[in-house]
């Protein structure tokens, strides 16, 4: 970091932090959101396609619609990011042990993409929701 901070000293990286945090919470929630919506709105389908009782799926798909819109408005994130969290560990489980797929999987259908959304649930467990928030601005 400190090669780059010396490479380009005009840009104030610490400023970015905010926005960063807005941009990823806003890709994260739309991610969450629209995949749990689906699971909603047709939970026997899915829940056939995964191999899971449609209950369950309707209760996946809340799980990701409800955390996605905590993580989105930045209100009680840690809660939203821990309910996505669960939820991409499950769906790695399944990939890895159940369905004994690869990191890429054939036809892509891999758990990469699940281990980037673990990743980036992460993050906004870990350090919060920033300055743009609900959150910040209760407190």
């Amino acid at each position: 970091m400190q090669f780059i901070q010396s490479a380009f000293p005009f840009i104030v990286w610490a400023a970015l932090t905010p926005a960063a945090l807005l941009f990823l919470r806003v890709l994260l929630a739309v991610m969450f959101i629209d995949g749990g919506r689906r699971h909603m709105a047709d939970p026997k389908g899915r829940g056939k396609g995964l191999g899971l009782p449609a209950s369950f799926t309707f209760i996946l798909g809340l799980a990701e619609v409800v955390g996605g819109l905590l993580v989105l408005a930045g209100f009680f994130t840690y809660v939203g990011a821990l309910l996505l969290i669960v939820v991409m560990l499950g769906a790695i489980y399944f990939k890895v042990f159940v369905w004994k797929t690869g990191i890429y999987g054939s036809n892509n259908n891999g758990w990469y993409y699940d281990a980037l959304l673990l990743a980036a649930s992460g993050v906004l467990l870990t350090i919060g929701a920033g300055a743009i928030s609900l959150d910040a601005l209760i407190q």
